[in-house]
This record gives structure tokens, sequence and C-alpha cells, in this order.
């Protein structure tokens, strides 16, 4: 079990060389996942969001509520929680390899958050992604979702 980051995901601005290190550790633990998958050797990384620990110790008291206020949980996760998740990725069956388990309260969620609207609505100031690129993925939901038969 690799522990990487959110970061190694989505990325961030001055955290480059983090970023690419967990993106990094990322993709071994894809390609090493397909290359253990035979031998029944399962390979999954978990992906923390803020964990409260001296790693943060460098945000004062503003910088910390402004990251705090980006987590729809809002709060940073514990170091406990990061372990107890650990230990449920090492007991998981075999047959989950390959995983990049994200723990970050919400945080990458809210990041790519689409709202179901109606495209023509005016979307608002705080909306995280483009609008040409809403509308474009508005538009690919709602045609999946009309052609996706009815089970009732």
């Amino acid at each position: 079990i690799n522990v990487s980051s959110v970061w190694g995901s989505v990325g961030a601005s001055t955290e480059v060389a983090y970023s690419t290190t967990k993106g990094g550790i990322n993709a071994f633990t894809k390609a090493l996942a397909k290359e253990l998958a035979p031998s029944g050797i399962p390979v999954n990384a978990v992906a923390c969001g803020m964990i409260d620990t001296s790693m943060n110790s460098f945000l004062d008291p503003e910088e910390l509520a402004a990251v705090i206020d980006e987590i729809p949980a809002g709060r940073a996760g514990t170091p406990q929680e990061a372990a107890a998740l650990i230990r449920q990725v090492a007991e998981a069956p075999d047959y989950m390899t390959g995983q990049i388990i994200t723990l970050d309260g919400g945080f990458t969620v809210h990041k790519t958050l689409l709202y179901a609207r109606s495209p023509a609505a005016p979307l608002p100031d705080s909306f995280p992604i483009h609008e040409t690129s809403y509308r474009i993925l508005y538009t690919f939901w709602h045609v999946l979702s009309q052609s996706v038969p009815s089970h009732s």
C-alpha cells in the first residue's frame, strides 16, 4: 500500500515537485498492480487530503482557515483516520488492486462538483469549472441520462 496525496491526482500550484512525485506514486501503483495481479498480490494507494500533522505547521491561522474552508467536511483529517483507512485497504479482498483511494473530506469532489440544473441558468460566481466546460458536461450527462433504460 502506497501513501499518496490528492495533489498527485489534481495537482497544486506552488507544489509542482510534490504533486509530480505523488502523481508518480499513483502511476507506479497502477502499473505495479497490473504486473503483480497474476500473482495475487494487490497494490493500492491511499491519497490523503489535508491531515492534521506537523507537515502543515507552516500555515498561519488565516491560511489554515482558508484551506479548511475548501474542505466540505469542514476540518482536516486525523492521522488515526488515515491509519484506519490504510488498515482497511490492507484487509480488502485481493481482487481490489490498482486503486487510488482518496481520503480528503470531500475536497476533490467539491472541486469537480456539477450541479443538476438547467444549462440556460447562470453559473454562480463561485462555480468551480469554466462555463463552457460545464455546458459540455451537462449536455453529456443529459444525453446519457436519456439513453439509460428505466428499471421500473
